[in-house]
């Protein structure tokens, strides 16, 4: 088990299309604290993706939105991805 899977299994859970997380409700939800350059670097929120914890929202379906308070991250906003309709074909 990865050490943000039970971030993407509290994320897969929800219903609603946005989430808002302090970093301290995440590092709850994770058991760990955050690295320093998660409230520092708004990159560490989206980019890239093959990182384990952009990933972890990515898979299920989330992208994040970075809020800062005097030059440092303190939540952030999940939101839910829109899923692309599919069209049935017209035979």
């Amino acid at each position: 088990m990865g050490k943000y899977d039970p971030l993407k299994e509290f994320l897969s859970l929800h219903r609603e299309n946005e989430i808002p997380l302090t970093l301290r409700q995440i590092e709850i939800i994770v058991s760990a604290k955050l690295p320093k350059s998660a409230r520092a670097y708004s990159a560490w929120w989206s980019e890239p993706v093959s990182h384990p914890q952009v990933r972890s929202w990515s898979d299920v379906g989330w992208k994040v939105k970075v809020h800062s308070e005097e030059g440092s991250i303190e939540w952030v906003m999940f939101q839910k991805l829109a899923r692309a309709k599919t069209r049935k074909a017209i035979t």
